[in-house]
């Protein structure tokens, strides 16, 4: 049970990280709050947090990944309640989740599997030579380019109390894209 719980309260504090650098970026959209968001997901590799897109490529536990998606959604979601009154830029909130859910399913899973592979490419960077840099350019990349995160969908969904069959059936897309993309990439690993 203590193990359980250790990877939960992991999960929610990376789905927490996670809304806090989308905070920063949703307020600014400057190239420096894109790199900036790369702070949260190196504060999650610091702390040795347990993010979905950054443990799918390794973990083969498939029980750990549902907790960690688990716990990063309610860590978004409890962001997406507490921290609303920091965000300013609802206009550019509002404008970022009306082009996500206008894309049609294979536009997200696409994109989904783009992020996927810069995640892992991120991690894999981190894990084998603790490269920062090469973190921010890869998070940073997946910022610019706009694939599918599908935590920080999460919060967008959640803080924009836009939840509904389409969002869930959008994210649920994205989920299969981060896996694959990510998984893609373990498996050149191992040839």
């Amino acid at each position: 049970m203590h193990k359980f719980l250790n990877n939960f309260l992991k999960s929610v504090l990376a789905g927490i990280f996670i809304s806090v650098a989308l905070i920063v970026y949703i307020n600014n959209k400057t190239v420096l709050d894109v790199i900036v968001f790369s702070v949260g997901v190196i504060s999650i590799l610091k702390l040795k947090l347990n993010l979905f897109t950054g443990m799918v490529g390794y973990e083969e536990n498939y029980l750990k990944l549902i907790i960690s998606l688990a716990g990063n959604f309610l860590g978004t979601y409890v962001s997406s309640l507490l921290l609303i009154g920091k965000i300013t830029n609802f206009i550019d909130l509002e404008t970022i989740i009306q082009n996500k859910v206008s894309q049609n399913l294979f536009s997200v899973f696409i994109s989904s599997i783009v992020c996927g592979m810069l995640v892992y490419t991120a991690i894999y960077s981190y894990k084998k030579d603790k490269d920062i840099i090469s973190v921010i350019l890869c998070i940073s990349a997946f910022v610019m380019f706009n694939a599918d995160h599908c935590v920080a969908n999460s919060f967008y969904f959640f803080v924009s109390r836009n939840f509904d069959n389409k969002t869930i059936l959008y994210n649920l897309f994205c989920i299969l894209g981060n896996y694959i993309g990510s998984k893609l990439c373990s498996f050149t690993q191992k040839i």
